[in-house]
Protein backbone atom coordinates (compact mmCIF):
# COMPACT_ATOMS: atom_id res chain seq x y z
CA UNK A 1 0.00 0.00 0.00
CA UNK A 2 0.91 3.65 -0.41
CA UNK A 3 0.81 6.16 2.45
CA UNK A 4 -2.07 8.65 2.34
CA UNK A 5 -1.21 11.79 0.46
CA UNK A 6 -4.52 13.03 -0.95
CA UNK A 7 -8.10 12.94 0.21
CA UNK A 8 -9.56 9.68 -1.06
CA UNK A 9 -6.32 7.66 -0.76
CA UNK A 10 -7.01 4.28 0.89
CA UNK A 11 -5.15 5.18 4.12
CA UNK A 12 -6.53 8.76 4.30
CA UNK A 13 -8.26 9.29 7.65
CA UNK A 14 -11.85 10.49 7.03
CA UNK A 15 -11.48 13.12 9.77
CA UNK A 16 -8.67 14.84 7.84
CA UNK A 17 -9.42 17.79 5.56
CA UNK A 18 -7.37 18.44 2.44
CA UNK A 19 -5.52 21.76 2.68
CA UNK A 20 -4.94 24.32 -0.04
CA UNK A 21 -1.34 23.15 -0.31
CA UNK A 22 -2.44 19.56 -0.79
CA UNK A 23 -4.86 20.64 -3.50
CA UNK A 24 -2.02 22.47 -5.25
CA UNK A 25 0.15 19.37 -5.05
CA UNK A 26 -2.68 17.19 -6.36
CA UNK A 27 -2.76 19.38 -9.48
CA UNK A 28 1.02 19.48 -9.76
CA UNK A 29 1.22 15.67 -9.43
CA UNK A 30 -0.55 15.07 -12.72
CA UNK A 31 1.92 13.98 -15.39
CA UNK A 32 1.85 16.23 -18.41
CA UNK A 33 3.97 17.00 -21.42
CA UNK A 34 5.60 20.38 -21.38
CA UNK A 35 6.60 20.47 -17.71
CA UNK A 36 9.88 22.30 -17.21
CA UNK A 37 10.92 20.63 -13.97
CA UNK A 38 10.27 17.48 -12.02
CA UNK A 39 10.34 18.20 -8.28
CA UNK A 40 10.91 15.14 -6.09
CA UNK A 41 9.73 16.08 -2.64
CA UNK A 42 8.03 15.07 0.60
CA UNK A 43 5.23 17.21 1.96
CA UNK A 44 6.47 17.06 5.55
CA UNK A 45 10.09 18.06 4.92
CA UNK A 46 10.84 21.75 5.58
CA UNK A 47 13.85 21.64 3.25
CA UNK A 48 11.70 20.25 0.47
CA UNK A 49 9.10 22.92 1.20
CA UNK A 50 11.76 25.56 0.53
CA UNK A 51 12.24 24.18 -3.00
CA UNK A 52 8.46 23.93 -3.46
CA UNK A 53 8.00 27.59 -2.46
CA UNK A 54 10.71 28.64 -4.93
CA UNK A 55 8.98 26.68 -7.71
CA UNK A 56 5.60 28.20 -6.89
CA UNK A 57 6.97 31.75 -6.59
CA UNK A 58 8.91 31.49 -9.85
CA UNK A 59 5.88 30.33 -11.82
CA UNK A 60 7.83 27.46 -13.39
CA UNK A 61 5.64 24.64 -14.68
CA UNK A 62 6.69 21.60 -12.67
CA UNK A 63 5.51 18.13 -11.80
CA UNK A 64 5.51 17.20 -8.12
CA UNK A 65 6.47 13.62 -7.33
CA UNK A 66 5.82 12.72 -3.72
CA UNK A 67 8.61 10.60 -2.25
CA UNK A 68 7.80 8.81 0.98
CA UNK A 69 11.20 7.89 2.45
CA UNK A 70 9.63 5.63 5.06
CA UNK A 71 8.09 2.18 5.07
CA UNK A 72 4.30 2.20 4.90
CA UNK A 73 2.54 0.91 8.01
CA UNK A 74 -1.19 0.45 7.47
CA UNK A 75 -1.65 0.41 11.28
CA UNK A 76 -0.42 4.00 11.60
CA UNK A 77 -2.42 7.12 10.74
CA UNK A 78 -2.11 7.67 7.01
CA UNK A 79 0.25 4.69 6.77
CA UNK A 80 3.19 6.78 7.96
CA UNK A 81 5.99 5.21 9.97
CA UNK A 82 9.45 6.42 10.92
CA UNK A 83 11.14 3.29 9.52
CA UNK A 84 13.48 4.59 6.83
CA UNK A 85 13.56 2.92 3.44
CA UNK A 86 16.93 1.74 2.21
CA UNK A 87 18.47 3.43 -0.81
CA UNK A 88 17.81 0.22 -2.76
CA UNK A 89 14.10 0.32 -1.82
CA UNK A 90 13.91 3.99 -2.86
CA UNK A 91 15.61 3.13 -6.16
CA UNK A 92 12.96 0.46 -6.80
CA UNK A 93 10.00 2.68 -5.83
CA UNK A 94 11.29 5.97 -7.28
CA UNK A 95 13.94 5.27 -9.94
CA UNK A 96 13.97 8.82 -11.35
CA UNK A 97 14.32 10.24 -7.86
CA UNK A 98 17.47 8.29 -7.00
CA UNK A 99 18.99 9.34 -10.33
CA UNK A 100 18.29 12.96 -9.37
CA UNK A 101 19.35 12.51 -5.73
CA UNK A 102 22.13 9.92 -5.41
CA UNK A 103 21.88 9.97 -1.60
CA UNK A 104 18.13 9.39 -1.72
CA UNK A 105 17.25 12.59 0.16
CA UNK A 106 14.57 15.13 -0.74
CA UNK A 107 14.29 17.54 -2.36
CA UNK A 108 15.69 16.90 -5.82
CA UNK A 109 14.86 18.19 -9.28
CA UNK A 110 15.29 17.18 -12.86
CA UNK A 111 15.36 20.01 -15.39
CA UNK A 112 13.44 18.43 -18.25
CA UNK A 113 14.99 20.61 -20.97
CA UNK A 114 18.60 19.86 -20.04
CA UNK A 115 18.27 16.53 -18.24
CA UNK A 116 20.34 17.97 -15.40
CA UNK A 117 19.71 16.96 -11.79
CA UNK A 118 20.16 18.83 -8.53
CA UNK A 119 19.60 17.92 -4.91
CA UNK A 120 19.72 19.86 -1.62
CA UNK A 121 17.28 22.69 -1.03
CA UNK A 122 19.49 25.78 -1.32
CA UNK A 123 21.12 24.87 -4.66
CA UNK A 124 17.68 23.93 -6.01
CA UNK A 125 16.12 27.17 -4.76
CA UNK A 126 18.92 29.27 -6.23
CA UNK A 127 18.78 27.39 -9.56
CA UNK A 128 15.00 27.77 -9.90
CA UNK A 129 15.25 31.45 -9.02
CA UNK A 130 18.11 32.13 -11.45
CA UNK A 131 16.77 30.12 -14.39
CA UNK A 132 13.01 30.62 -14.08
CA UNK A 133 12.54 33.77 -12.01
CA UNK A 134 15.25 36.19 -13.07
CA UNK A 135 16.90 36.15 -9.64
CA UNK A 136 13.98 37.94 -7.97
CA UNK A 137 14.01 35.76 -4.86
CA UNK A 138 17.72 35.89 -4.09
CA UNK A 139 18.25 39.59 -4.81
CA UNK A 140 21.99 39.04 -5.08
CA UNK A 141 22.14 42.58 -6.42
CA UNK A 142 20.97 44.08 -3.13
CA UNK A 143 23.70 46.43 -1.95
CA UNK A 144 23.02 45.92 1.73
CA UNK A 145 24.58 42.62 2.94
CA UNK A 146 22.05 42.47 5.76
CA UNK A 147 19.16 42.71 3.26
CA UNK A 148 20.72 39.95 1.13
CA UNK A 149 21.04 37.76 4.23
CA UNK A 150 17.44 38.48 5.26
CA UNK A 151 16.20 37.50 1.80
CA UNK A 152 18.06 34.19 1.99
CA UNK A 153 16.55 33.22 5.35
CA UNK A 154 13.18 32.26 3.95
Amino acid sequence: PQAAFFEGDPLWDPSWKESTGEKTLRERSKPSDGKQLVLYSSWFCPFAQRAWIAAEESGVDYQWIEVNPYEVDANQAGGYSKKSLSLEAKRELYPGFVVASPRGLVPAITDVATGRHLWESMPITEYIDAVYNGGKLARKDAEDPYLRAQLQIW
